[in-house]
């Protein structure tokens, strides 16, 4: 069992470690017994404020609950990776950024509607990408993105950490997210992180930050083109998130509350 365990993949975000339940064991009864009373429906003023605050993040109503019951930390913060998440190189000139550089689709207007959260912009520039962009203009794009939406940024880091290890090539940008957001009497359960790459994907499980979300899924991309401009019907209204809107959400709470006992606690909004 101890090699199995030992030779098995590490869990992702949100996983216990836990031993894996037969279904037909004295466990697995318990089990599922606890995991019904913990997902009692709540009311529904609960409902709905863990609705939009789920909206803002990316996440779906499941996923934000699943994450109070799972860490017991509401999720109010977002922490965003800057190239190929926000903005993107280019070769034209004149652009409304700066030279080389355009905000990508839907971004200026999805950030403008997240004053109630906390929001992050990190910028990598660890290895190669530190070839790629000065710090200075780095710094400078990510001022100019912010006032485009009406200063929603609260904080902007640069990391220049350059000593990564073939063993650990995302702990450098782990700790740094860490310390940003300690820095605001943030642990990193409260905040979700919205990324473009794989490296982005494991510096949030490095850091165990509350959750990752993929930029295509935040911004309402089509998988795979966050470079591709999108029609106008694709971009997100303010009622709008990938998870469905609001009103399709409660219209599901409610008819689950209708038809039988819920699988959602109360434990605050």
């Amino acid at each position: 069992m101890d090699r199995q365990r030992a030779l098995s993949p590490a869990p992702g975000l949100g996983h216990n470690q836990g031993p894996p339940l037969a279904a037909t064991s004295w466990n697995a009864y318990c089990w599922r017994k606890a995991h019904k009373a913990a997902w009692k429906t709540p009311p529904i003023e609960v409902v709905r404020q863990r609705c939009r605050r789920a909206d803002q993040l990316g996440l779906s109503y499941q996923e934000y609950t699943a994450h109070i019951l799972d860490r017991g930390t509401h999720l109010c913060a977002l922490l965003f990776t800057l190239l190929g998440t926000l903005i993107q190189k280019t070769q034209a000139i004149g652009t409304e950024l700066a030279d080389g550089f355009r905000v990508l689709p839907g971004v200026a207007e999805r950030l403008s509607r997240l004053k109630e959260l906390k929001n992050f912009v990190m910028v990598d520039l660890t290895g190669r990408i530190r070839d790629t962009l000065d710090p200075r203009l780095a710094g400078s794009l990510v001022e100019r993105l912010n006032r485009r939406c009406e200063n929603v940024i609260v904080k902007h880091e640069i990391c220049l950490d350059p000593h990564e290890t073939a063993d650990a090539p995302d702990q450098p940008l782990a700790n740094f997210a860490t310390q940003l957001l300690r820095r605001d009497g943030l642990s990193a359960a409260a905040a979700v992180m919205v990324g473009s790459s794989d490296k982005d994907k494991h510096c949030s499980e490095t850091a165990r930050l509350g959750k990752y979300v993929s930029a295509e899924r935040f911004f309402g991309w089509p998988t795979g083109s966050q470079d591709q401009p999108r029609s106008p019907a694709t971009i997100l209204s303010p009622t709008q998130s990938p998870s469905g809107t609001l009103s399709s959400q409660h219209a599901r709470i409610s008819r689950h509350r209708r038809t039988g006992p819920g699988t959602h606690r109360q434990v605050g909004a």
